[in-house]
Formats: structure tokens, C-alpha cells, sequence
């Protein structure tokens, strides 16, 4: 979840790059996942679990002074709010081992898109 988050706010620093940064980018962007996709693997083998956020609503209320129109009186206003946790959930040790596998077969045929992907960056922008 705070991967999404991040994202969405490097988003416009994305504008910001030459078109070489963004084609280099765009090259490495499938094997950043991988990266990130086989370290949490290797994590959630290591513990024997995964670790998984949860949204928690938080619904509480207090007074407010004032009401929609007068601008006088006292009611109750809602404080609805979210906040997220980590929790532990049980995994297939075994189907983990065999995803995180899958995984690494899966770099390493990223890994030669990926020099293609750059060779053509650089021929294309050059240094």
C-alpha cells in the first residue's frame, strides 16, 4: 500500500526528467518490481510468514460548535478517518518457494530486456 502511495507522489517528479531519464526509467521499471517482488519472497521464507497492511477504519465523534446554517449551538461532527496496520497472515512455505523461483527465472530474462531496453536509450539519447 505505501508503495502506491510513493508512486503517486514521485509521479510528477517523472515530468520533470529528460526523455533519457524517462526512457531509462521506463527500461528498468520491470525489473525494479522483480527486485522488490523477490526481496519481499525471500522476507515472508525467512519469518515463515507474510505481512500484509490492513486498512482500519477509525469512526469516533466530538462536538461542534455551530450548526450548518447559525453558526451557533453545539452537535456532534464525525471524525471518520483510516489508518493502516500490518498484520501477519499464514503462508504455503513450499507455494512460496516455488513463486519466489518463478521470480528469479523471471529476472533473469528481465535482466536481458532490460540491457536491450538500455542500449537503446543510449543510442537513441547517447551520453
Amino acid at each position: 500500500m505505501r508503495r502506491k502511495y510513493l508512486a503517486l507522489l514521485l509521479l510528477p517528479l517523472a515530468a520533470c526528467a529528460t526523455p533519457k531519464e524517462q526512457c531509462v526509467a521506463a527500461a528498468t521499471q520491470d525489473l525494479r518490481v522483480l527486485d522488490t517482488l523477490i526481496l519481499e519472497s525471500r522476507q515472508n521464507i525467512s519469518r515463515g510468514y507474510a505481512v500484509e497492511e490492513v486498512i482500519v477504519p477509525n469512526v469516533g465523534f466530538s462536538y461542534c460548535f455551530g450548526n450548518w446554517g447559525t453558526n451557533t449551538g453545539v452537535s456532534f461532527c464525525s471524525n471518520n478517518t483510516v489508518r493502516t496496520r500490518e498484520q501477519a497472515v499464514a503462508i504455503d512455505l513450499e507455494a512460496e518457494r516455488r513463486k519466489l523461483a518463478g521470480l528469479e527465472r523471471s529476472r533473469s530474462e528481465a535482466v536481458e530486456r532490460t540491457q536491450r531496453a538500455l542500449a537503446a536509450c543510449e543510442a537513441q539519447f547517447g551520453a
